[in-house]
C-alpha cells in the first residue's frame, strides 16, 4: 500500500504561509570540502527517498480535509553556480528562493553548490517536514552515499495524535499585545530578508540568553516593560517511543519576558514548562482548519497580517529556534566532507522575525529573517550583529 498521512491544520497553514510569503521551507546547508558526482547523489536521493517517503509527499485536497501521498518521485536534485554567494546574506542566491510546490512537487530537494567552499542544501516545504526531520531525512542522505544501511523514517503519526498521547489541555491565542523587534512597517516593500552571522566557539544556555537580549532591544526600539513573548519550537518526538517520522512532529511554547527577568529565570520557565508538557498543548483550531478551504485559510491570514502591521502588534515577537549542536561525523559521503552547518530562517509574513540557531563544537551560527518592510532601513543589518556581540559578552 502507497503510504499516505492526514493533512493537518498546521501543514495546511503552512501551506497558505507559503502561498503569501514564499519560501516557507526548511533550509539546512552544509558547508563542506571534496568533490561529488551528481550521479550517484541522484541514486543515494531515490534510494533515501523510499525509506523517507516523507520526502516525496505531494498534497491531494479535499473539500472536507486532504492527506499527503506518495508521488513515486524522488525529491529534486539540482547543481548550480554559487562561486559569488557568500552564505551570508541572499544576494546572489537565487536557486535558495525556489518554490517548493505543495500540490504538484517536489516537496523536497537537494541543491549542490559549486563554489568554495562547496556547499550543499536541502530544502523542505515546512508543511511535509520540521526542520529535525529535514535532518534526518539528510542524515539519511549520507547514509545511502556511504553504501550503509539507512534508518527510514516512514511513520504516519502527526502532530495533533502525538500532542494527545501525552498533553490533554489545551490553550487559547495570546491577543496581538506584542511589538516587534525592529519597531515599525516602514513602507510597503513586498518579501523578505535574511542574514548570518557567526559566533566562535558554544555557548552555554544560548536559548534563554538570547531570549533575554532580544527582550531588552524590543524595549529599546518601542517602550521600556512592554509585553515581549517569544514563541519556542520543541521536537516532539521524544515525548513517544522510537518515533520515526520526519514530518511536522515540533509544537511551540511561549517565553514571557518581563524587566525582572534573567536568562536564568528564563532557563527555569523553559525547564517548567517541559517538565510540565507545554509543549504538546494545542489550539482549538488545531482540529478544525485542515476542514477549511485553502482561499479562505489565505484570505484570513492576509487580513490578520494587514492587522498586525497596521497596528504594529503582534500575538507574539518573534520565533527563536534553537536546533542545537550537530555532529559533523555522519555527514560525510560521496566524495564530500561537511566542515559545517548553517540554514536559513523560514518564510512566513504574521511573523515579527525568525531566528534560526544551529551549530557546531567550533561555532555557533545566527540566522535572523523578517518581512522586507520590518527589515528595511538598514534595521536588520544593524540588530543581528548587535545581538550576537552582546551574547559574546554574556
Amino acid at each position: 500500500m502507497a503510504f499516505s498521512r492526514q493533512l493537518t491544520s498546521t501543514e495546511k497553514i503552512y501551506v497558505a504561509s507559503d502561498h503569501i510569503l514564499p519560501p516557507c521551507v526548511n533550509t539546512i546547508i552544509l558547508e563542506g570540502m571534496g568533490q561529488w558526482d551528481p550521479e550517484e547523489w541522484a541514486r543515494a536521493l531515490s534510494k533515501a527517498g523510499k525509506a523517507n517517503p516523507g520526502s516525496r509527499l505531494v498534497m491531494k485536497s479535499s473539500f472536507l480535509g486532504g492527506q499527503w501521498v506518495d508521488s513515486g518521485r524522488p525529491p529534486a536534485l539540482s547543481v548550480v553556480d554559487g562561486s559569488s554567494w557568500t552564505g551570508y546574506t541572499p544576494e546572489n542566491a537565487p536557486f535558495l528562493t525556489e518554490p517548493l510546490r505543495a500540490k504538484k512537487g517536489p516537496t523536497c530537494e537537494v541543491v549542490l553548490i559549486k563554489g568554495d567552499p562547496l556547499r550543499i542544501a536541502f530544502r523542505s516545504h515546512h508543511a511535509v517536514m520540521d526542520g529535525m526531520g529535514t535532518i534526518l531525512w539528510m542524515q539519511d542522505i549520507f547514509r545511502a552515499l556511504r553504501g550503509e544501511s539507512l534508518l527510514g523514517y516512514p511513520s504516519r503519526l502527526t502532530e495533533f495524535r502525538l500532542a494527545r498521547s501525552f498533553q490533554k489541555k489545551g490553550r487559547t491565542p495570546a491577543p496581538h499585545h506584542f511589538p516587534a523587534l525592529t519597531g515599525k512597517v516602514m513602507g510597503d516593500e513586498p518579501g523578505s530578508r535574511w542574514l548570518r552571522v557567526t559566533i566562535p566557539g558554544q555557548i552555554r544556555r544560548i536559548l534563554p540568553r538570547i531570549a533575554w537580549i532580544l527582550a531588552n532591544e524590543i524595549w529599546l526600539a518601542n517602550y521600556h516593560g512592554c509585553p515581549v513573548r517569544f514563541a519556542v519550537p520543541v521536537n516532539m518526538r521524544p515525548r513517544g517511543d522510537n518515533i520515526l517520522s520526519t514530518g511536522n512532529l515540533s509544537n511551540l511554547i511561549y517565553l514571557d519576558i518581563t524587566p525582572d527577568s534573567t536568562p536564568e529565570t528564563i532557563a527555569g520557565d523553559i525547564k517548567t514548562q517541559l517538565a510540565n508538557k507545554h509543549d504538546g498543548m494545542l489550539y482549538w483550531g488545531d482540529r478544525f482548519i485542515r476542514y477549511f478551504p485553502l482561499p479562505l485559510i489565505e484570505n484570513a491570514m492576509k487580513k490578520e497580517i494587514k492587522a498586525k502591521q497596521d497596528t504594529n502588534l503582534y500575538r507574539n515577537s518573534g520565533i527563536i529556534s534553537n536546533v542545537g549542536t550537530v555532529p559533523l561525523e555522519d555527514l560525510a559521503g560521496g566524495g564530500f566532507r561537511t566542515t559545517n552547518i548553517t540554514g536559513l530562517p523560514i518564510g512566513m509574513g504574521s511573523l515579527p522575525f525568525f531566528l534560526g540557531i544551529i551549530g557546531t563544537t567550533e561555532r555557533t551560527e545566527l540566522i535572523m529573517g523578517m518581512a522586507n518592510n520590518l527589515a528595511n532601513g538598514g534595521r536588520l543589518e544593524k540588530i543581528l550583529p548587535k545581538i550576537a556581540d552582546q551574547l559574546s559578552s554574556i
